[in-house]
């Protein structure tokens, strides 16, 4: 049976979240800093931060439902 090892958050570790958290999905950033999805949301609720991505903004090529009329 594996062991509960946790590996403590450094500065480093948490400004990196700061950065990628609301710009990139958890999957993505659980790889980039090699923690669980269940630890980042764990630590964004002890930061008070939001893990909801930010809407992106339309582009040239965005399909407009109204304007296809």
């Amino acid at each position: 049976m594996p062991q509960d090892i946790r590996r403590p958050w450094t500065e480093d570790d948490i400004a990196k979240f700061r950065t990628l958290a609301q710009k990139l999905p958890v999957a993505e950033i659980s790889a980039q800093l090699a923690r669980s999805p269940g630890a980042l949301v764990a630590k964004a609720h002890q930061l008070k931060l939001s893990l909801r991505m930010e809407p992106k903004e339309r582009g040239e090529n965005a399909t407009d439902p109204e304007a296809a009329g």
